[in-house]
């Protein structure tokens, strides 16, 4: 079997009957005699998996002892060239991240490398025991930074501002909550305030979700998926994303252990360690505020509760680093933040 990397267009429909193994109700297979070319084969079957917070679906594909991952976008909500591109940049870099075997970006179908479903934080809730692929993690991380790119997007103020905007938009009325329009205002000099202490003077390829659900293990080696939304941005951002995984839960023995081992890796950008740990948090802080917005638009734009379930450990972890951070306090007397009428 043979599959390349070239753009393929979609057949028309055809009465073929292909094999499934989950039937979904009313569900556009319009991709099924596409995957049959990529397979040269129509005896292939599928399996639908649960989705994640984007948009885009997936499926697994099986033909003879083969399998695949299909990752399907409706294209007028959701292009997958970004996928594409940072996929196969990364890859030339050297980055473990899934081969992809074809594409139809005009169609919004990718076929890709199976990397099975065993993720770092499947790793984390089976034994208890801190992932051993954490240190792998941070050598991805390191490697990541290394990469000669700097044409990604700019993660600047504006982009921070915008994404601190979600809280005010999506989390304070889940809480029950109205605010004011001085509240609202109050919030938003916080907000710059944060943004300003954070700009980085050193702009580094950053994931923007380093976190353990997107960091898959497969024969015992660590992978990099969900890459699409790569920028450039602050060398401490990534780190936040994967110690400060509101998934993963790391006691902050754990933590700190691995911010010792990080800062020795990059010491030569900050002044000390206390300067490095600050930052940090701060950095923490903000992309926090922004999880809980994305947390509450998911509940309730797009009917994924199940995301609802990690606010109360991210709000425990803000509530700790604002505790640290006298300049930021004032976030804590914002109504909504820490209490709400549901």
């Amino acid at each position: 079997m043979h599959l390349t990397l070239n753009p393929c267009k979609l057949h028309p429909k055809s009465q073929t009957l292909y094999m499934m193994t989950v039937c979904e109700t009313h569900a556009n297979l319009d991709w099924a005699p596409w995957v049959s070319e990529q397979l040269n084969s129509t005896q292939w079957t599928w399996s639908a998996l649960a989705g994640d917070a984007s948009a885009r679906r997936y499926y697994r594909c099986y033909l003879d002892n083969h399998h695949y991952i299909l990752a399907v976008a409706d294209p007028a909500q959701l292009s997958l060239k970004s996928t594409l591109d940072v996929n196969v940049e990364l890859a030339s870099h050297g980055i473990p991240v899934p081969h992809i075997y074809a594409y139809d970006l005009d169609c919004g179908l990718i076929l890709q490398e199976d990397l099975g479903d065993q993720t770092l934080w499947h790793q984390r809730h089976q034994s208890e025991q801190l992932p051993s692929q954490l240190s792998a993690a941070l050598q991805i991380l390191n490697q990541w930074q290394s990469l000669p790119i700097t044409h990604w997007p700019k993660m600047d103020s504006a982009h921070l501002k915008e994404e601190c905007r979600y809280l005010p938009q999506w989390f304070i009325p889940h809480r029950g909550i109205d605010w004011d329009l001085e509240t609202q205002h109050q919030y938003e000099i916080l907000c710059d305030h944060l943004i300003e202490s954070i700009q980085p003077t050193q702009w580094v390829p950053i994931h923007r979700d380093f976190h353990s659900r997107n960091l898959m293990i497969h024969e015992e080696n660590l992978y990099v998926i969900d890459t699409q939304d790569a920028m450039m941005g602050h060398p401490l951002y990534d780190l936040a994303s994967l110690l400060g995984d509101g998934y993963l839960s790391l006691k902050d023995s754990e933590q700190h252990a691995y911010l010792q081992i990080f800062y020795k890796q990059q010491h030569h950008a900050f002044n000390d360690f206390n300067h490095f740990q600050s930052l940090y948090e701060r950095i923490s802080i903000q992309r926090y505020l922004k999880i809980l917005g994305i947390f509450a638009r998911l509940a309730e734009r797009d009917h994924k509760p199940l995301y609802l379930k990690y606010i109360p450990n991210i709000l425990n972890r803000i509530q700790t680093f604002i505790a640290h951070h006298e300049d930021l306090m004032a976030l804590s007397n914002l109504p909504g933040l820490f209490s709400c009428k549901r």
